[in-house]
């Protein structure tokens, strides 16, 4: 009975050592310096236009471009689709404000999403976002105790030593998304010729969305989206998807 008393404590112990030390702030810093900076552009002024959505708005849309265009203030509020659906929405909700106009260039994953959690999105949330974290039901709170293995907390002890000696900027010439390379107006502008993104390409790094056949098109990513729509609706937010 010792023994089995033993290895309850063992457990719990090992699930609360792995829920509140677990984090990666090196790994993940970019996607915290994008959201510190980009939420920052414009917060005061009315009647924005945000475009909203992963990796393909923010490498692929010039808010800057909009805005001289229109002559109204333009946010790039484009991160990575990794975020997905409902954290990305979370925190869209917390920019947006009356009479703002969102254009979402959504990518599939954004509609196919199924309720599953991304690694970027955990390691995200679990590093820089605990409010977050500790809002989820208790059925998922469960699942990030005891989801890593040792070898997973090895790893977040020289993420951590990593982020403390401060080397990442070093990190971000290694990577496709630079937060040091945005403008005023939040668009990415290392996005020309970019030799690394190409050679993972080729080498079948990036693989293709899995759409959901025939039947099977009512997905958590596609509620969420209702729901986003309604929201904004509510609160005077006026939202557009583009294809």
């Amino acid at each position: 009975m010792v023994f089995i008393y033993c290895i309850f404590a063992l457990v719990l112990c090992y699930g609360f050592f792995s829920f509140f030390f677990y984090r990666m702030p090196f790994t993940i810093s970019w996607i915290n310096d994008f959201f510190v900076k980009k939420e920052k552009i414009a917060p005061h002024e009315r009647n924005r236009i945000i475009f909203a959505g992963g990796s393909s708005t923010l490498f692929g849309i010039h808010a800057s471009l909009a805005e001289r265009k229109f002559k109204v203030p333009t946010v790039n509020f484009g991160i990575a689709s990794g975020l997905q659906t409902d954290y990305y929405f979370y925190r869209l909700k917390q920019i947006a404000q009356e009479g703002d106009l969102i254009i979402l260039p959504l990518e599939y994953s954004f509609y196919c999403f199924d309720g599953t959690v991304s690694t970027i999105k955990e390691q995200y949330i679990r590093t820089f976002d605990r409010d977050y974290l500790y809002k989820l039901p208790p059925h998922k709170l469960a699942r990030f105790a005891y989801n890593k293995t040792p070898v997973d907390l090895l790893r977040s002890v020289w993420d951590i030593y990593r982020h403390i000696r401060n080397h990442h900027n070093k990190m971000y010439e290694k990577i496709n998304y630079n937060p040091n390379m945005t403008n005023a107006n939040g668009d990415q502008t290392l996005n020309v010729g970019n030799e690394i993104f190409l050679r993972k390409y080729n080498n079948g790094y990036y693989q293709p969305v899995i759409i959901p056949g025939e039947g099977s098109y009512e997905t958590a990513g596609l509620a969420l989206i209702n729901d986003f729509n309604n929201w904004c609706r509510e609160n005077h937010v006026k939202a557009l998807l583009s294809g």
